[in-house]
């Protein structure tokens, strides 16, 4: 009875010692919270104020960080730290602050918004328009008046790869070999093969990765028919050129306002647009006024820089187009019509589903979220934008075509 008594004395206070244990490390633990920051978007630089509780006095006792970049703290009380926005964030996400090994993280996500610095990556081209890279990192110009496609390095060297430099022509064959007549929009698909709206010529070119170039539509004249064999069928200056995974083309027919379809096989058909204008709808009840640059997103869906209406398009896989940004004539971001744009010309989309458009007339570069809210990433610089890639670093390469230069745009 009295081993049992023990025994039971013992159990007790092993589970009162635990509970004690337990209370005590409650009583110990203070949160690390972040109720709310500001400004809510901000560039590198920037002063950032976040505010909360239970942050520390001692400057170096807070590690906050901006979607994982470590920041510096510049000011610190209990409910309020001050941070300078970090370099090289690139992309937006949550803000932390721990101390003493407690993080507190933010309801809301940090935007980064990155700045740019500008230079010229190569010269030499005599209007430059649509730009491609490929996986190894080299840009590929279509070169218009040249009549060439133009292979640059990632150091900048320039080269011919496909097209009599400097003679306009319409021949299929290899390299140098090959003519062009005012080439314009250029795409690439994950074997490396390049499609060319080759504008004057009223044709859609291959390139293979050799330099082989041959015809896979269009048969030379200028017009609109649809056909299922591809070379029977017929363009009107075809400007921007796009690919999707499957290897179907899509083609801005900008001189007949209308968005076509290529598919491997050769069978040409119109997708969207009619007649020239201004309408949504779905098929050739859709209206455009020269679109121009063109570009597809992971799952299938086409935006379309559409050029005299100033405004950016979205056309699905089954032709229905609606209006993503963009109104009258102008200069002004915003969200949906209440943005404005100036001739909108090449169009590139990011990972994240961004849209960045070279807006000619206003000579700047233009994003747009996939909620259709336009904000200017670049002013004054550019001259006419007529092509756009980025890289995976972020970084912008621009056709600068009244210039006949390259820009490289690096994000910081």
């Amino acid at each position: 009875m009295l081993a049992a008594a023990a025994l039971l004395a013992a159990f007790t206070g092993c589970k009162k010692d635990s509970a004690t244990a337990v209370s005590e490390k409650l009583t110990n633990y203070v949160p690390v919270i972040i109720t709310s920051f500001s400004p809510v978007e901000a560039a590198y630089g920037a002063t950032l104020t976040i505010r909360g509780e239970n942050f520390s006095e001692t400057l170096s006792e807070n590690i906050v960080t901006l979607n994982g970049v470590p920041a510096v703290v510049t000011s610190a009380t209990p409910d309020e730290i001050e941070i300078t926005v970090p370099k090289n964030l690139l992309c937006s996400g949550a803000v932390r602050v721990t101390v003493a090994g407690k993080t507190g993280e933010s309801a809301m996500p940090f935007t980064y918004l990155p700045t740019y610095t500008v230079s010229t990556f190569a010269s030499g081209f005599y209007y430059p328009a649509g730009v491609v890279m490929d996986a190894d990192g080299n840009l590929y110009v279509a070169d218009e008046s040249h009549h060439r496609i133009a292979k640059v390095t990632h150091i900048g060297t320039v080269t011919t790869f496909a097209g009599s430099y400097g003679y306009a022509g319409s021949a299929d064959g290899h390299g140098t070999d090959a003519q062009f007549r005012t080439p314009t929009g250029i795409a690439i698909d994950a074997a490396g093969n390049f499609y060319i709206a080759d504008y004057n010529n009223h044709l859609i070119r291959k390139i293979t990765p050799s330099g082989m170039v041959s015809t896979i539509a269009g048969s030379g004249v200028a017009g609109s028919a649809d056909n299922d064999n591809g070379l029977a069928a017929q363009f009107n200056n075809p400007f921007g050129i796009a690919v999707d995974a499957v290897g179907n083309l899509y083609v801005a027919d900008q001189k007949n306002h209308r968005i076509r379809k290529v598919t491997p096989d050769g069978k040409v058909t119109t997708l969207a647009g009619s007649v020239q204008g201004y309408d949504n709808g779905t098929g050739s009840a859709a209206k455009f006024d020269r679109p121009s640059g063109i570009t597809i997103d992971a799952v299938g869906n086409l935006y379309v820089a559409d050029m005299n209406n100033n405004r950016i398009r979205k056309v699905t896989q089954n032709g229905e187009v609606t209006t993503l940004a963009g109104s009258i004539y102008g200069y002004a971001d915003g969200v949906g019509s209440s943005a404005q744009f100036a001739h909108p010309i090449s169009i590139a989309i990011d990972a994240a589903g961004n849209i960045y458009t070279g807006d000619a007339d206003n000579r700047r570069i233009r994003k747009v979220t996939p909620d259709g809210t336009v904000t200017t990433i670049r002013s004054a610089v550019l001259f006419e934008a007529y092509g756009i890639v980025i890289d995976a670093d972020g970084n912008f390469y621009v056709s600068d075509f009244r210039n006949n230069i390259i820009r490289k745009m690096v994000a910081e």
